[in-house]
């Protein structure tokens, strides 16, 4: 199925997950965040919602309903992040269900929601759930959701797996449009490439990304990004082998005149992540310097 035109662009994923591209304040080159509705019949799990435009969000609940669901049992975040998170109080607000964040990322979503501390309705994210039909004697078995911590672009970031259609949710960690950025602290790249490796062991499933189209082999795209982050670990060595450079210089030497001046922040933010990585693996060197900044250097 093609995605639909309008506002909101409408794409069947699998048998039982829907993304929906809504257009939200975002990093360019994406201009959208994906929410995905995983439904078992009448019943759905709402996944991510990064825009508050109430005018677009009533037009995704329509969307919602007219795929015959009259229930959201939960709305789940991969992770705190504004352009993921945002639109998740007001669709609470319509739907009267709980918003479930890992409990490492809680605190932060409060937050970035504008929500009181300790807010009632924002819960722990669980280990799994099971999608059920409504009726009393169910015309398929139950659908299982499992709810996959992997760690990388934050602390408390998820993978949402669901078995039956061999497709997983995979939020910040692919994209549909290119790479993906990793910036400490709450971004890890020992950890990101862990979490890449854990999804090139999943066989022939398909990927939904936080921004872009679905993508239909997961353990490709995680193959492909593990091989680009580890060619960019060893663009940065090569340069601080000619001579000490700081972040900046680096972001400068790597991307020159190309880089759009409004990426620059999660350029560098990215730049740090390899940095920070190359520092514990005991690859690269970092003095600071009487112009008071921090070099690095070849051991």
């Amino acid at each position: 199925m093609l995605p639909s035109s309008g506002p909101i662009r409408e794409t069947a994923m699998s048998v039982h997950i829907t993304q929906y591209a809504v257009p939200t304040p975002t990093l360019p080159p994406a201009d959208s965040t994906n929410t995905y509705v995983i439904r078992l019949g009448r019943r759905a799990i709402l996944v991510d919602a990064g825009s508050k435009d109430r005018e677009l969000l009533d037009t995704l609940v329509r969307h919602i309903d007219a795929l015959g669901v009259t229930e959201v049992v939960a709305l789940v975040a991969t992770h705190y992040h504004r352009d993921h998170t945002q639109g998740l109080p007001y669709l609470q607000s319509v739907f009267q269900c709980p918003i479930l964040v890992h409990e490492l990322d809680l605190a932060s979503a409060i937050r970035e929601m504008g929500l009181p501390d300790g807010a009632p309705g924002v819960q722990p994210l669980p280990f799994d759930m099971q999608l059920s039909e409504a009726s009393q004697e169910p015309s398929e078995p139950a659908l299982k959701v499992l709810f996959e911590h992997l760690p990388g672009h934050t602390h408390g970031h998820v993978h949402i797996y669901v078995p039956a259609d061999e497709a997983v949710l995979v939020g910040d960690h692919l994209s549909g449009m290119g790479t993906v950025w990793i910036g400490p602290p709450d971004g890890h790249m020992e950890q990101y490439y862990r979490t890449l490796e854990a999804l090139m062991s999943k066989r022939a499933v398909a990927a939904g990304p936080g921004h872009g189209a679905p993508i239909p082999d997961a353990a490709a795209a995680a193959r492909e990004m593990l091989l680009r982050r580890l060619q960019r670990e060893e663009q940065i060595a090569a340069c601080i082998a000619e001579q000490p450079l700081t972040s900046e210089e680096l972001v400068a030497q790597i991307y020159g005149s190309a880089l759009n001046p409004g990426a620059f922040f999660v350029a560098k933010r990215t730049v740090q992540a390899h940095l920070q990585r190359m520092l514990e693996q005991g690859l690269i060197g970092r003095r600071f310097t009487t112009a008071n900044r921090f070099v690095y250097n070849k051991r």
